[in-house]
């Protein structure tokens, strides 16, 4: 139980080890992963690495929307697709990347877990910038919408395990 707790306090204080552990460079433990792990470990940063570009060709197109389009009610809609789309694939590698480094998941949950957060974040954002394109949006409606994000997030996660 000492070595699992002096290992994290190591991971927190180095902050170069953590692409080692997005790479599947060892398990939580520091003992040798299986092939299986390795495997799943490599697929999982492939996946991350695509959302990652995915992320930055999609704030790419959402600047060059706003300098082109006038904004009309469709294209407020794409906008907010756009923006939720966006906000979801951000999410996701920043989500794994902490996983990564301070969870004690095997790769597919932290995976899931991450893909399932980015989510829930687009979808948070989105409706809070439709609330503000409608003129609705306050402090108070932020906190609410927030908090319920993050109740169901830890609900969601409790259950899983």
């Amino acid at each position: 139980m000492l070595d699992r707790d002096i290992e994290r306090l190591e991971l927190l204080s180095s902050p170069g080890r953590i692409f080692e552990r997005v790479a599947g460079a060892e398990s939580d433990l520091g003992k040798p992963r299986s092939i299986s792990e390795e495997r799943n470990a490599m697929h999982a940063q492939t996946f991350v690495v695509i959302i990652l570009v995915l992320a930055i060709a999609l704030w790419a197109s959402m600047l060059y929307f706003m300098n082109i389009r006038p904004p009309t009610t469709l294209n407020q809609t794409l906008f907010l697709l756009i923006w939720g789309v966006t906000i979801s694939c951000t999410a996701m590698p920043i989500s794994y990347a902490f996983q990564a480094r301070l969870s004690p998941l095997p790769t597919s949950q932290r995976l899931n877990r991450a893909i399932r957060q980015g989510l829930l974040v687009g979808v948070l954002g989105t409706t809070l910038m439709a609330l503000r394109f409608l003129q609705l949006l306050n402090l108070l409606t932020t906190v609410i919408l927030t908090l319920f994000a993050v109740t169901s997030e830890i609900l969601i996660s409790l259950k899983n395990g």
